[in-house]
């Protein structure tokens, strides 16, 4: 047997959240049980985890990324994949 949850807030929350929800091709009923699927499943709130990266780790990462070259200048870098392959077979 399905049991009813209430909840009260301000209808302009209820409003624009079901927008959302809209956007995301879920309803009200779909939400609320992942809610407590995430609930029942990790015994804490979905939104009080930490993040897995900090702002700074993110920072320092996309910094390494963007230092990586990425020139290409090899012996392959100017040739169609036909090209490569002859070469490769030596013909």
């Amino acid at each position: 047997m399905d049991a009813m949850v209430t909840a009260r807030m301000p209808q302009a929350k209820k409003e624009i959240g079901n927008a959302v929800l809209e956007r995301l091709g879920m309803n009200v009923s779909s939400a609320i049980n992942l809610f407590y699927d995430h609930l029942i499943e990790n015994g804490s709130l979905p939104f009080d985890e930490k993040p897995l990266l900090t702002p700074e780790e993110v920072i320092a990462r996309i910094a390494l990324v963007d230092s990586i070259s990425l020139e290409t200048d090899n012996r392959f870098s100017h040739m169609d994949d036909a090209s490569i392959r002859r070469d490769r077979l030596g013909i």
